[in-house]
């Protein structure tokens, strides 16, 4: 008995932790946005849904894609100091923040061909890229399939695979969907359903995320290969960030990292999945080192 309630406590315990993770990461998302009103904002007509976006600085292009149930001010403390040095286009995914979706499932392939498509309309051949979680396998997505259009990526956060890729408490959080449907709903649904121009759609979107999420390789498999040889076909160098508490497995990332041929792996001290909330001065100065 004593034992039963020690594993119920514990993984209690772990609910309450996430919660407040994602607590934090909506308080993140709405404070400090005074630098917006430089943006140029538009919406693309794309792959049968609209892609909202917003324009900073001027230069070369730097794409920055955010993390599932988040959107371009994931990025407010990254885009005032990377806007001094790129034209810094900042994306709110399909189904995310101003972006809407329709019926298809969500894949990552099929938002890596939204961001192809942005940049066709928005005349870009070639950019660097920024991906945080969701967006980091966006990047990954376009090195490996559209390697023309990527020059250089900025990985963080990054996995490829629903099993074993995150901490087994982690994992074990992830797969009990009617919990995590709940906190979703506590913490996610306002902020969506303020910024998203079509907030009954809520519940679809959750869903469509969550279900990307379980996805046994986040890459069409070929015959022969598993989930992380497809990356050994990348040709742009790749910087991975990981924060120090990361809840996505080590040995995970190091395999990332072994498996993109030019590739560098950057552990950051004292911070998690949110990294470039926590740490962004040490976050921006890595991504303008690699980049410069």
């Amino acid at each position: 008995m004593t034992v039963a309630l020690s594993f119920l406590t514990h993984y209690a315990m772990r609910y309450v932790s996430l919660l407040f993770i994602l607590i934090f990461a909506i308080s993140c998302s709405t404070a400090s946005l005074e630098y917006r009103s430089n943006a140029q904002s538009g919406k693309a007509a794309v792959n049968g849904v609209e892609i909202y976006y917003e324009i900073y600085g001027s230069g070369d292009p730097l794409i920055l894609l955010h993390g599932g149930f988040h959107d371009v001010t994931a990025w407010r403390n990254q885009i005032p100091e990377l806007s001094k040095h790129f034209q810094v286009i900042a994306v709110d995914s399909r189904g995310h923040g101003a972006s809407t979706f329709d019926d298809q499932p969500f894949s990552y392939e099929l938002l890596t061909s939204d961001i192809i498509a942005l940049m066709d309309y928005l005349k870009i051949d070639q950019a660097d890229v920024v991906g945080w979680s969701d967006g980091a396998v966006v990047a990954i997505q376009m090195g490996i399939y559209h390697p023309s259009r990527i020059k250089h990526a900025v990985l963080i956060g990054a996995t490829v695979q629903y099993e074993d890729s995150l901490k087994p408490l982690d994992q074990w959080v992830v797969s009990q969907k009617t919990l995590f449907k709940l906190y979703a709903n506590m913490t996610l649904s306002k902020y969506y359903k303020d910024r998203n121009p079509r907030p009954k759609d809520w519940p679809q979107a959750r869903d469509k995320v969550y279900n990307m999420w379980r996805a046994e390789c986040y890459f069409p498999i070929r015959q022969g290969e598993d989930c992380l040889q497809q990356m050994a076909r990348i040709k742009a160098p790749m910087l991975i960030l990981v924060g120090e508490k990361e809840m996505i497995r080590k040995e995970h990332a190091e395999a990332i990292h072994n498996a993109i041929p030019n590739s560098k792996l950057i552990t950051i001290e004292h911070a998690n999945h949110f990294v470039m909330m926590q740490k962004p001065q040490e976050v921006n100065q890595a991504i303008l080192d690699f980049l410069q």
